[in-house]
């Protein structure tokens, strides 16, 4: 595949779709709000091939644009969501629909997977057939990672994992901490994560603490704290935690019991001499040249950067890897710096993996040994291949923008300084249910939510200013009907040929859907997702602020435990969708038959918890129990039949130094009883 073949292609193609298409203050101007656009773009043939892609798209795969433009989709998309995607690339082709939006997951170039939210809409001829496809990805793996995590933490736990706050207060500890340290979680829920560490480590962890910024994540070994006031080294390995608008919200680290583990420490200590030359040569390559010309040590990024295994570079000459037309000469430059010429800096073409050459910023530093002797030297390169080929881009960079703009399948808008709009795309005032025109009357105040008016003009200052290239911030826009509508907004500068900021570029991504899913998710890892009722972590969270809170006078909580008899019985004679629909109905009459704020869970199976938070003695509580149980005995309906089944309970009042396991556990011994004595029957003590 030559780009230069892609080029022409391309070039064709955009000239006849271009043959209509007005300018609004010049193609310059919106190729630069294309190429400074935070969200991926590109247009592809109804076969599949990307004819042009912008910047955050390559950045996005990886790719140069000179190697993404020729591929096709099926080369970047994960196989087990191409099917999808195609499916629905073939309805917009049929005329069964114009547009459509898919989440999919991606192959980058270094072989990870990404995940991303995709808009598709057709360019049709004037007989309705499509010519290119206009796509748009949104990067949400950072979100689908989160998400997926967040599905992990509700359903497994091994190693000890935690999340505090920017206050550096814990939120939530997985329950793998009792048998690491002896507490239970919700003990060191509200303890500030330092008074748990050695003192004499408390300056390491905050050092770690602060060295994290967006996109990194630090290591540290420290002493923690058990229940019983003994301490025991961990590996504490710690992430930040952001909105997707990058805004931090907290920490979430790993903690790994590591007592005795010298040789791992040893391994840290190498591991940490290996990296300073990556801190001391901030660059995306590291290399490292013996006195003798041979390359002796590489930064990981070889692999990702130029596509090398290591093991392949180690030993070899530099020449080996740089253009025939620079090899000899550099490498001479390079091993001729002196004391008193001891760096230089070039650009080169050097060779990577694939055969191909891109520009890269070299700079050679001379390295001695304690000694002063000399020792080698070490190479930063620094990929500029992009700029290179930015000047030649440029021109297509424009048409693709004129174009993509107004068949963009999101909402697309230019604006002025002061936030009036210039240009608005169709898809922006079909999500607005306005017209172009009416927008163009107005400005971007008018159809943001009142309460976000404020920050998106913080937002636009932060860029104008220079604190920022681009904002990306979830905001709320208003319909015309005065509905809301969640949108991602990503926002851009655009500059004259001077420099000078003239006007913004925005991009409105509906995730209405996705804030959606988001809220179910964060629901059912404290829910039972059949009867919608508190689970057990839910549970011993709501049960022990209660036992902690102080009761009103003369006022106690009971715990009673419930057990539906007969349940297998319904099973196998009526199946399993019956018995779950049976649980269903016993649990909105358990929710029925207490007060709101009594706490209802189910644990399980047949097996349900309701926490009475006010009630005067045992009796009362026994006497919730028995109106629980009289209002099980009714016929339920479930599989179509009427079916007859009765509760056992065990019943207790929960002591002031309780913790809720053990209120829990004695109501469940009672029931235990209960059952014993043949059931449908309540068991207080």
């Amino acid at each position: 595949m030559k780009s230069t073949t892609s080029t022409d292609q391309h070039n064709k193609t955009m000239e006849v779709a271009m043959q209509t298409e007005p300018s609004i203050n010049g193609g310059d101007v919106l190729a630069r709000a294309m190429t400074d656009s935070a969200i991926g773009m590109a247009l592809v043939t109804p076969d599949g091939r990307i004819l042009s892609a912008n910047p955050a798209l390559c950045d996005f795969f990886g790719y140069p644009a000179e190697v993404l433009v020729g591929m096709t989709v099926n080369d970047v998309t994960h196989p087990h969501d191409l099917d999808a995607d195609l499916d629905h690339a073939d309805k917009v082709m049929a005329g069964v629909m114009d547009s459509y939006h898919l989440r999919k997951r991606y192959i980058h170039a270094d072989g990870t997977v990404l995940t991303g939210y995709l808009t598709v809409s057709g360019i049709r001829d004037d007989r309705g057939g499509v010519e290119l496809f206009v796509a748009q990805v949104v990067d949400i793996t950072r979100e689908a990672t989160i998400e997926d995590n967040l599905r992990l933490l509700a359903e497994h736990g091994t190693d000890v994992i935690a999340r505090d706050g920017n206050d550096g207060v814990l939120r939530w500890v997985s329950p793998s901490i009792t048998r690491a340290t002896g507490w239970q979680p919700e003990q060191l829920v509200g303890v500030a994560l330092l008074d748990l560490v050695h003192p004499d480590d408390r300056e390491l962890v905050t050092s770690t603490q602060d060295s994290l910024v967006d996109g990194t994540n630090a290591s540290c070994n420290v002493r923690m704290m058990h229940m019983d006031g003994t301490f025991s080294w961990f590996a504490v390995h710690v992430d930040l935690v952001c909105s997707a608008s990058g805004k931090r919200l907290g920490r979430i680290g790993t903690w790994r019991p590591i007592d005795g583990e010298v040789e791992a420490r040893q391994l840290a200590q190498k591991r940490e001499s290996d990296f300073r030359l990556l801190a001391e040569n901030a660059t995306d390559l590291v290399i490292r040249i013996s006195q003798d010309g041979r390359l002796t040590w590489v930064s990981p990024s070889v692999v990702t950067t130029l596509g090398w295994d290591p093991d392949d570079v180690i030993g070899r000459s530099p020449a080996q890897f740089l253009h025939p037309h620079d090899a000899d000469e550099m490498v001479a430059r390079v091993m001729s710096l002196t004391i008193a010429d001891p760096s230089l800096e070039q650009a080169r073409r050097v060779l990577l993996a694939d055969g191909t050459y891109h520009w890269f910023s070299v700079r050679a530093s001379r390295v001695t040994d304690p000694d002063g002797a000399p020792a080698g030297r070490v190479i930063g390169l620094r990929d500029i291949d992009a700029e290179v080929q930015a000047k030649a881009a440029l021109e297509a960079s424009e048409r693709i923008f004129r174009t993509a703009m107004d068949a963009a399948p999101g909402g697309m808008a230019v604006s002025d300084l002061e936030g009036r709009f210039l240009k608005v795309n169709k898809a922006l005032a079909a999500m607005l249910g306005r017209t172009t025109q009416w927008l163009t009357e107005h400005r971007i105040d008018d159809v943001l939510h009142p309460d976000d008016r404020a920050l998106n003009r913080v937002l636009r200052s932060q860029i104008h200013s220079g604190l920022a290239p681009t904002k990306v911030e979830e905001s709320r826009l208003l319909r015309a009907d005065g509905t809301v509508v969640w949108v991602e907004h990503a926002i851009g500068l655009v500059h004259d040929e001077s420099g000078a900021p003239v006007s913004y570029v925005s991009q409105f991504v509906d995730i209405s859907e996705a804030r959606e899913s988001r809220r179910e998710l964060e629901f059912l890892a404290g829910h039972d997702p059949l009867t919608r009722l508190s689970n057990r972590r839910t549970l011993l969270e709501r049960m022990g602020t209660a036992l902690r809170q102080i009761p009103r006078t003369g006022t106690r909580i009971g715990v009673v435990f419930l057990d539906l008899d007969g349940l297998k019985q319904v099973n196998d004679q009526h199946g399993h969708a019956a018995g779950d629909e049976l649980i269903v109905n016993v649990a909105k009459r358990i929710r029925s038959a207490v007060r709101d704020d009594d706490i209802v869970a189910r644990l399980g199976g047949d097996e349900f918890v309701v926490v009475l938070i006010r009630v005067h003695d045992l009796q009362d509580a026994v006497d919730v129990a028995d109106k629980v149980r009289n209002a099980v005995a009714a016929p339920i309906a479930a599989g179509g039949h009427a079916l007859h089944v009765t509760v056992s309970a065990g019943v207790t009042l929960a002591e002031p130094s309780d913790a809720p396991d053990q209120a829990i556990d004695r109501a469940d011994q009672l029931l235990y009883r209960a059952k014993a004595a043949g059931g449908n029957q309540v068991l207080a003590g």
